[in-house]
């Protein structure tokens, strides 16, 4: 079931899945946890300066921020509907961490198939803002 922001849910070994009522969605695979922890969604938070790029979705944050995770999670971000004519070209960022090559900047996800109006990433860490730009 669809939930309002702020999220948070305690999520084990068995894994979850957690969809915003925008149609966020994060999936943690089984085992990608070792044991309980609370994840958290807020919406929208503020993101780190694009830097010239264009911010297509809201920016969402999950935390605990930095968590890394033993299996990558998935991502489904919902972008704004006038750029599904550039649905190709659309990519989901995560802010990068202060111990990244780039902090402050941001690193775009391997992208996973989805349905309209979504666009996919996967990541081995939770991180405090991503966007699909």
């Amino acid at each position: 079931m669809p939930l309002n922001y702020p999220i948070s849910v305690v999520v084990g070994p068995a894994g979850a899945t957690i969809e915003g009522i925008d149609g966020f969605k994060l999936v943690i695979p089984p085992n990608a946890l070792a044991s309980n922890t609370t994840i958290t969604i807020a919406a929208p938070v503020t993101a780190p300066s694009l830097r010239g790029k264009t911010m297509v979705s809201r920016s969402y944050g999950i935390g605990p921020d930095n968590l890394a995770l033993a299996r990558d999670a998935t991502i489904f971000v919902p972008y704004f509907s006038q750029y599904e004519p550039q649905r190709a070209t659309i990519v989901v960022y995560l802010a990068s961490s202060p111990t990244q090559p780039d902090p402050g900047g941001w690193v775009p996800t391997p992208q996973v198939p989805t349905e309209p109006g979504k666009m996919g990433g996967t990541t081995s860490r939770l991180h405090s803002a991503l966007t699909a730009i």
